[in-house]
């Protein structure tokens, strides 16, 4: 027998991983039977904490063991250059998660992070104190160059308290990309990493998973460049989302307002990684590679300034569909 066993990151707190795996077995249980099953200890936990020492101390790390998928790992997060087939099919194994997961109650069990459009409200102060720190690098010169722009794109979020009320909850990833899935011959066998899975508007994860995987990170034949969004796989995607969902005929494609705010959102996910990228850098507590971290904020800010330039173009697209 094969079997993953997951080292958590170190800060994740317990109600977390409660929340990810009971999100795993209730959409395994109903319809996603391409996910990783949790193997339970002899005490029926998924999990479980475990010493080790560090620097002299001792800390507790957590661990699962999950079941082994199978599958070929074809692409990272970095290198998300699917065919139109895969671009579908991963588009779909999304629509058939949140549609497995859509009855999902968390019962108190939340990801320790605000909803996307809470969350955009508190970046330009997160920014800011980013800002001050005490570090003299490319890494932080870029970040000082463009912090009035990447302000500027948080300040286009902007989605009215009852539009937002139109766009449905849902169980989300918050993770999706090209490299949390196994491939065989064009289409997802596996699907995992649901660590930083929440409670969010579904759009958001929709978009999120579009601005991680319909994206050029160097020139291609199309002429696309590092940052710029593919608009013809942006299409394949998301008919492909839309026509899994009327295929199961559950949780209902994307509406009319979702459309509306499609590029909204993909800005709001660009900020999202922003964040990501300067948050995990700037906590610089395992020694984070200036230059790596360099090459992931370019490339977000370029996508920011291609975001606003394309406004229209993404709103037809997701009109289209």
């Amino acid at each position: 027998y094969e079997y993953f066993v997951r080292k958590y990151k170190k800060g994740i707190q317990e109600k977390e991983m409660e929340l990810e795996h009971s999100l795993i077995d209730f959409s395994i249980a109903n319809g996603l039977d391409i996910a990783a099953g949790l193997i339970r200890s002899r005490d029926g936990k998924t999990f479980v904490k475990l010493p080790e020492e560090f620097n002299g101390k001792v800390e507790y790390r957590y661990f699962a063991v999950y079941d082994f998928l199978d599958g070929e790992d074809k692409y990272t997060w970095i290198d998300p250059y699917l065919t139109d087939e895969e671009f579908a099919n991963f588009a779909g194994t999304l629509a058939t998660f949140h549609n497995a997961s859509r009855h999902f109650d968390p019962r108190g069990r939340e990801r320790v992070e605000p909803k996307i459009l809470e969350f955009i409200k508190i970046l330009p102060q997160i920014f800011k104190d980013f800002s001050k720190t005490d570090i003299n690098n490319k890494f932080h010169s870029f970040y000082l160059n463009n912090l009035d722009d990447i302000l500027a794109s948080i300040a286009r979020v902007q989605i009215p308290e009852e539009d937002a009320a139109k766009m449905p909850y849902n169980p989300v990833h918050c993770d999706y990309h090209p490299g949390n899935v196994k491939f065989r011959d064009g289409k997802v066998v596996g699907i995992f990493d649901f660590d930083w899975a929440k409670i969010d508007h579904r759009l958001f994860d929709v978009c999120f998973s579009i601005v991680y995987s319909c994206c050029a990170w160097e020139d291609l034949p199309d002429g696309s460049t590092d940052g710029d969004i593919r608009l013809d796989k942006v299409k394949v995607y998301l008919k492909g989302y839309q026509d899994k969902l009327k295929e199961l005929g559950g949780l209902e494609p994307l509406n009319e307002t979702e459309k509306k705010y499609f590029p909204t959102m993909i800005e709001a996910t660009n900020n999202y990684l922003i964040n990501w990228c300067l948050s995990t850098y700037y906590s610089d507590t395992e020694g984070y590679n200036a230059y790596e971290y360099l090459a992931y904020l370019t490339h977000q800010v370029k996508m920011m300034k291609w975001i606003n330039e394309h406004r229209d173009e993404l709103a037809e697209v997701a009109a289209s569909v």
